[in-house]
């Protein structure tokens, strides 16, 4: 469907991610840093390239910045921890498409951001104007009172017993 270039540090997180990609229908290829990417993204020609935020920060912001002068004018759509969604923002201002927070089965909602991307125009990405991450958030609380804070845009379903699905 789409040629993908997956940029992650973490080299398991990214043989599992081009595994999971290619049996989705994608071509895709993997780097490991940012200048691995740049020299790999002006031979392979990518519509949409996969950014992990676990790269140096520099490099990202560098990287960013590199892409808008390609002639591919790949969109970008950025991986990150969970706790690291503020790391995001500064390369959402930069130029970035989207964004998917990595938890164990993130890689559905990432094929989901990827279809989106692609079938979005570049008018549409204009007209919503760049995402922010200042959202409120709100406690989800285990019988100690005690949880992680999730985004208010996670689905909170109560007919599964209260149980946010992110």
């Amino acid at each position: 469907m789409a040629r993908l270039l997956v940029v992650e540090d973490n080299p398991t997180t990214s043989r599992n991610l081009s595994l999971y990609l290619s049996s989705a229908g994608h071509q895709v290829l993997e780097a490991s840093s940012a200048a691995e990417a740049a020299s790999a993204a002006d031979i392979f020609q990518p519509e949409i390239i996969i950014l992990s935020t676990g790269i140096q920060a520099e490099a990202l912001v560098d990287f960013m910045t590199r892409c808008k002068s390609w002639e591919c004018r790949p969109k970008v759509v950025l991986t990150a921890l969970r706790g690291n969604e503020c790391a995001c923002q500064e390369l959402l201002k930069a130029g970035a498409s989207d964004f998917v927070i990595k938890s164990r089965y993130f890689q559905n909602n990432l094929i989901d951001k990827i279809n989106h991307t692609l079938t979005a125009k570049d008018s549409d990405w204009q007209m919503r104007g760049p995402l922010t991450l200042e959202q409120p958030l709100f406690k989800f609380r285990d019988r100690r009172g005690q949880g992680p804070q999730i985004p208010v845009h996670a689905a909170f379903d109560r007919r599964r017993g209260g149980r946010a699905e992110i």
